[in-house]
């Protein structure tokens, strides 16, 4: 028999004499439940028993049938196997701990390849456990389009990387990835980029909007595909009411980390520097 356990990502919000408890429900979406004294007294008062956070030691006695079918429909139960997980975000290089790092006084000869030292605000999101396994391993520097973005690599812990820059196996490995192109397709990529920007900005003051190819790294686009695949799968967006069939996510986190990333292209294209604002995720399933 599969276990019902509490659902981990569950919350109530309570507002005078109603409860909402807003749920993900895997395969389907984010649900509110609206629970009011008045209609329903005996929900009411389990759920507010409850305090103001949810513990698997919460519900220590059996629930009757109704109850627990209830709690089901609302997403606060879940199946122990098919409980939610949260998808965490990383552009992860297959490089490995046999690619070998070498200590290097002052990064010399490290290129654009560097230790994953970021300031803020970028290093407080990337210490959310919830949105990221652990920190980024490296900022590279896209040698065409300027742009740094993170990369995480699964075979080397991160206390290996401190100081230290990679060596040539590692580069190698960066380049059969995609991230770091051959030195001599740089000079005709760049010279097409900067073209690029020039269309793009110019369609930017004329329409109000541009389409900018290339700016993301392939690594970063797989990794953005599974991570809002994984999010859509585990019913962590919510349905909207005015936009039929779509699923939005206020403020996403990996959104808000493309807002910085992509900052000096996009006030590059506006003329005058900007602040990032927040992020808006929106899926329609097919």
């Amino acid at each position: 028999m599969n276990q019902s356990i509490l659902n981990p990502f569950a919350f109530l919000s309570r507002d005078g004499d109603a409860i909402e408890v807003i749920a993900p429900k895997p395969g389907a979406s984010l649900v509110r439940t609206r629970v009011v004294a008045e209609n329903d007294p005996d929900l009411f008062a389990l759920l507010d028993s409850a305090g103001p956070e949810l513990g698997q030691d919460w519900l220590n006695a059996p629930l009757a049938h109704p109850m627990a079918t209830r709690m089901r429909e609302m997403g606060l139960l879940v199946a122990r196997s098919a409980a939610p997980r949260w998808p965490r975000y990383a552009a992860a290089l297959a490089i490995g701990a046999g690619s070998g790092f070498e200590e290097r006084r002052g990064g010399a000869r490290a290129g654009r390849l560097r230790s994953a030292a970021v300031s803020s605000p970028l290093s407080a999101l990337f210490e959310k456990r919830i949105y990221f396994a652990d920190s980024p391993r490296w900022m590279v520097e896209d040698p065409v389009t300027g742009l740094r973005f993170p990369y995480w690599d699964r075979g080397v812990a991160p206390s290996r990387l401190q100081g230290s820059a990679p060596d040539r196996s590692v580069r190698a490995a960066l380049q059969r990835a995609g991230v770091r192109p051959l030195p001599r397709a740089i000079s005709q990529a760049r010279s097409l980029w900067s073209e690029s920007l020039d269309s793009a900005a110019t369609s930017l003051r004329g329409m109000g909007y541009a389409t900018v190819q290339g700016a993301i790294p392939a690594a970063h686009v797989r990794a953005l595909r599974r991570y809002f695949s994984a999010l859509v799968e585990g019913g962590f967006l919510e349905v909207e009411q005015t936009v039929d069939r779509r699923l939005y996510e206020h403020n996403n986190a990996i959104g808000r980390l493309l807002l910085f990333l992509l900052l000096p292209l996009i006030a590059r294209l506006a003329g005058e520097p900007l602040k990032p604002s927040y992020s808006y995720c929106g899926f329609r399933p097919s």
